[in-house]
């Protein structure tokens, strides 16, 4: 994402911060956050790690653009995602879709859908972030990818939110 948006960015540096930040927390569950400014300015937040419980999901009230750069990098516009969440208070998340009726993603994590005793996340041209858990269970084959579209919901057998932080939590549909 640095190197799309042109963001002076330092490898080394940004790993010796992120250790510093950790030092004397390795044997805890940590949520770590690094931003990143233009000039190359590093941030670095460290806080205890929840346990992952069920999270009440819905649909999204508007589609996403599959064609917005933004939904491919991680960054700190959210807009997308604010707008979708604020839009569902009563959910702890929404399932994203584009334009053509696909799922894409939640608003904090990857999606997969269990159909028929396979697991599937909707490809990354559907509109979403490759996340790194996400793409370490492909590279695994403990989730495969496919275009899923919303009628898909209705005849799953579970739904679940991935990410690095949380590692799989289900997801109860509303």
């Amino acid at each position: 994402a640095a190197a799309y948006w042109g963001f002076v960015f330092d490898r080394e540096r940004v790993i010796k911060k992120i250790e510093d930040s950790v030092k004397g927390l390795e044997d805890r569950g940590l949520k770590v956050r690094l931003t990143l400014s233009h000039e190359g300015k590093i941030t670095v937040q460290v806080a205890p790690l929840s346990p992952p419980a069920k999270l009440r999901v819905a649909l999204a009230v508007e589609k996403v653009d599959s064609s917005d750069p933004f939904l491919y990098h991680k960054t700190t516009h959210r807009v997308v995602y604010e707008h979708q969440l604020a839009a569902r208070p009563e959910c702890d998340d929404v399932l994203l879709y584009n334009e053509r009726g696909e799922l894409t993603e939640c608003c904090i994590g990857n999606l997969v859908l269990e159909l028929a005793g396979q697991r599937y996340t909707p490809p990354v041209a559907a509109g979403l972030l490759a996340g790194t858990f996400r793409e370490e269970l492909l590279a695994r084959g403990e989730i495969c990818e496919r275009t899923l579209k919303i009628e898909d919901l209705a005849r799953a057998d579970a739904l679940y939110l991935i990410n690095s932080v949380r590692g799989w939590v289900e997801l109860e549909l509303v």
